[in-house]
């Protein structure tokens, strides 16, 4: 991994603060969660006149002060270490100025140390890690918040493009056929895995994907369930607080999808499998 350039000329472009400002010269934002495993083997109580002062500098930044902000920043990491709150603040300080590999470090830093472990967080980092074209890290990133919260469903299709325009088929079938363990009547994900499947010459597994997604969509639609019904499941209890990064819609289940109809009794027909061809158009008839 590389380290982050901070230099005194970098110090000057974010307002007279760097890294080493804040761990001396032996450390950075990477380390970090390494190196506090070493000094503390439990995360300590954040002691009042830290947290009164975490709340200054939450004020100075909402107002826009943020030179002052970060010096008070680094005095709270000094103070108290493990406390995720000035790491993540710092790193909005960075994305603010437009310092994208800084903010990665702190708020990957800030990520690490955080008890209840936050998805929105790591999809911060990893549109980040995007952004400057670290899509090994924002593939990571995106793991991480798959990890936390796997029914996570844009999380999974975006990890999985992203693993396609990094030409790793293998990985990004993998995640689709993951995903469909989670959303099984998932139709994008069956469409891409479908075609990936396709590409390897395996087109019997293709098949019994389809196969099994329609049959999945034709259930769910026979049982009347809806995506409002589960999403409101789902929400209950949701507490975080934390900016959500802008996300593409979800996929809605609208019931069977006969575009996956289609494809699946073609490919049945291209490898002379009439019996499952005529099964497949049969059982969704009625939906026609």
């Amino acid at each position: 991994k590389k380290r982050l350039g901070m230099d005194s000329q970098s110090r000057r472009d974010i307002f007279g603060a760097n890294v080493d400002d804040i761990f001396g010269s032996q450390s950075t934002p990477s380390q970090l969660p390494h190196l506090a495993k070493k000094q503390h083997k439990k995360r300590s109580a954040v002691p009042p006149e830290i947290a009164k002062k975490m709340g200054e500098a939450n004020m100075l930044y909402a107002e826009g002060k943020w030179k002052e902000a970060v010096f008070l920043l680094i005095e709270i990491t000094k103070a108290h270490p493990r406390f995720p709150e000035p790491y993540i603040t710092l790193g909005n300080i960075y994305r603010a100025v437009n310092k994208p590999k800084k903010a990665i470090g702190f708020m990957k830093a800030g990520a690490e140390y955080q008890k209840q472990k936050n998805p929105q967080l790591w999809k911060k980092i990893a549109s980040l890690c995007q952004k400057v074209g670290d899509y090994e890290e924002a593939v990571e990133a995106m793991k991480k918040v798959i990890r936390i919260d796997p029914r996570d469903i844009s999380t999974h299709l975006k990890r999985c493009s992203l693993l396609e325009e990094m030409d790793q088929p293998k990985k990004a079938l993998k995640g689709y056929v993951k995903l469909l363990q989670v959303k099984p009547t998932s139709s994008r994900a069956a469409q891409e895995a479908c075609k990936l499947y396709h590409s390897m010459d395996k087109t019997g597994e293709a098949i019994s994907l389809l196969e099994n997604t329609i049959s999945a969509q034709i259930h769910r639609t026979e049982n009347g369930l809806t995506d409002t019904d589960t999403k409101t499941m789902e929400v209950e209890g949701d507490d975080s607080s934390e900016e959500s990064e802008a996300a593409e819609p979800e996929e809605e289940f609208v019931g069977l999808d006969l575009h996956l109809v289609n494809i699946c009794a073609e490919l049945c027909m291209t490898v002379g499998l009439w019996e499952r061809a005529s099964e497949t158009i049969a059982q969704s008839e009625r939906y026609f």
